[in-house]
């Protein structure tokens, strides 16, 4: 547990020297995620993004396609996003973007597996440096896309709402410009989820609309994962939100 007492870094070299995860608990009680022993750790971000197959042009994206992606953290920023390093999870054919919760069918495959290599453990026969095999847990730390593809995988209320915020309860459209951030209070987790569950269980269209219309939330397959947390996890990729300058669009 050092690594929760331990100073904060002025500099980080690597994603295990952040915050988030020096402080990740682990799949068991009391233990941090990276303290594991002999246990390889293996931590991933998750990439979803849509595009025109069509190309630009000046009537806008009239056909879409999805992939996603992921990374592993674990490798050297030079190396990262190579190619031959990333993990093409799958392809969502077009010609338009999954509607509403509807995504959770693509990403629930991938699910599957990150729970289970959460709560058992995945054991690798062979590694590179470990001839005689590892036991592995793996995790999602970041899910980085645009903005609205960040809405659409968690299954929260699109930007335009009056949920505009993923990461605090600052509420309604007409408080969008307020700066006095000493308030704005950070999202619960604990609470969230019971909100996309209360969605999950409802069993009319019109119970679902109404718990949405309440919370902003709808059931995503990611709070599958026990640790979810999408007032921390979900980020915005730089392209987005600086190099293409829109990040007064993004905060």
């Amino acid at each position: 547990m050092a690594s929760i007492n331990s100073p904060h870094l002025s500099f980080i070299k690597t994603p295990f020297e952040a915050q988030f995860l020096r402080q990740f608990d682990g799949p068991q009680l009391g233990s941090l995620f990276i303290d594991r022993g002999e246990e390889g750790c293996y931590v991933f971000a998750l990439h979803v993004d849509f595009f025109n197959l069509e190309g630009l042009n000046i009537h806008g994206a009239s056909t879409s396609c999805g992939i996603i992606s992921m990374a592993c953290l674990n490798l050297l920023v030079d190396i990262r996003y190579k190619p031959e390093n990333m993990y093409v999870v799958g392809i969502i054919p077009g010609l338009k973007q999954p509607s509403l919760e509807n995504l959770n069918h693509y990403i629930q495959p991938l699910i599957n597996d990150l729970v289970d290599a959460w709560q058992c453990s995945i054991k690798f026969s062979k590694m590179a440096c470990y001839p005689h095999g590892q036991l592995t847990c793996s995790a999602v730390a970041p899910v980085v896309c645009d903005l609205p593809a960040t809405r659409h995988i968690a299954s929260m209320a699109g930007v335009g709402s009056h949920f505009y915020c993923s990461a605090c309860n600052c509420y309604h459209k007409s408080t969008c410009g307020r700066v006095d951030f000493e308030k704005w209070e950070p999202r619960n987790k604990v609470t969230l989820r019971e909100y996309a569950e209360q969605w999950r269980d409802a069993a009319t269209s019109s119970e679902h609309e109404r718990l949405f219309k309440a919370h902003g939330v709808r059931y995503s397959e990611l709070w599958r994962l026990p640790y979810w947390d999408p007032s921390q996890q979900l980020v915005i990729d730089p392209m987005h939100c600086i190099l293409e300058g829109l990040a007064q669009h993004h905060i």
